[in-house]
């Protein structure tokens, strides 16, 4: 009798995203689409009926229905002619009918406040000194960001004090409500980086930033481009570098020392995911901020055995 080896778990995941991909495309585009999408995926492995087989690039259907999606696929190899049926529940899209205005805001300095309009701010609502608004800018931008088959949010949110420079912030649909991520997906200021652009990609969102020391009279902006996804209920970088989602350029905040501590973590919180393994790390140099909002961490340059570098928080005290 013929041996049949194992899948690859990698190409086992491939199925899973290729799937996950025509569920996405049909919610939008409908199942014509879907179809296209997962015609276009590269050969993979599934399993049918305890047989090993491995999937021609192509769907011979995509049917949706309010349930699920199923896509009709044919088979080679060991399964010459015959067709396994992936089926996948919908992405829950319940958060599109989430209400931004009026809902509990936390701001990244612990401050917790009801949102409102940008209208009310231009019609004089600027608070007290005790409780500053923060208001809605713009529109949400919908993407499932945690893989969880649950679509999330983003959006800009800005305070009514100094110049209002947004910040990006995430909300996570989990157990049919939205709970807002437990940091910025982008970390901005007045005089430093500002989002000049979001949008999302699949299973991520990408964000066009300007960094640089903007209120200096010679300030030399710089643009960049990242993605970033959610980790344990924390905004990631995943691209250039896994890190922090704060800019970590020496140009703009100077060194200050080496680390030799902990290995950083990519927000400043005791629950938050490291950036790397200590092994994996060549070298953590401290950077010269320490925000207002968590005095007692610092940012820091991670540079990877592999000379890879990205953004973490230590906590020297």
């Amino acid at each position: 009798m013929e041996s049949r080896r194992p899948p690859d778990p990698d190409r086992m995941r491939d199925v899973v995203v290729a799937t996950n991909i025509g569920v996405s495309t049909a919610a939008t585009a409908g199942a014509a689409a879907a179809s296209a999408v997962l015609a276009a995926k590269t050969t993979t492995t599934t399993a049918t009926g305890g047989l090993w087989f491995k999937v021609l690039a192509g769907a011979v259907g995509v049917v949706v229905t309010g349930a699920a999606v199923t896509a009709v696929i044919a088979l080679s190899g060991g399964g010459a002619g015959q067709t396994a049926v992936l089926t996948v529940t919908p992405m829950d899209e319940g958060i599109r009918d989430f209400e931004f205005v009026g809902a509990e805001f936390r701001s990244v300095d612990g401050r917790t406040t009801e949102l409102i309009t940008e209208q009310e701010v231009m019609e004089g609502n600027t608070g007290t000194a005790t409780d500053i608004p923060y208001f809605v800018r713009g529109e949400p931008q919908y993407v499932d960001i945690d893989s969880d088959n649950d679509l999330d949010a983003a959006i800009l949110i800005s305070v009514v004090a100094g110049g209002s420079t947004p910040q990006l912030y995430v909300w996570l649909w989990e157990d049919g409500k939205a709970v807002q991520a437990k940091y910025p997906a982008a970390v901005t200021e007045d005089c430093g980086d500002h989002v000049e652009a979001f949008r999302p990609v699949v299973g991520a969102l990408e964000v066009d930033l300007t960094t640089g020391a903007r209120c200096e009279p010679d300030a030399r902006l710089q643009s960049q481009t990242y993605r970033v996804t959610v980790v344990d209920g924390y905004p990631v970088r995943t691209t250039p570098g896994f890190g922090s989602v704060d800019t970590c350029d020496p140009a703009i905040r100077p060194v200050v020392g080496d680390w030799e501590g902990e290995p950083p973590l990519v927000a400043p919180a005791t629950d938050a995911p490291g950036v790397a393994e200590a092994a994996d790390i060549q070298r953590v140099e401290l950077l010269s901020r320490q925000p207002h909002y968590a005095p007692d961490w610092q940012l820091a340059r991670v540079t990877l055995t592999d000379g890879a570098q990205s953004c973490g928080w230590v906590r020297p005290g």
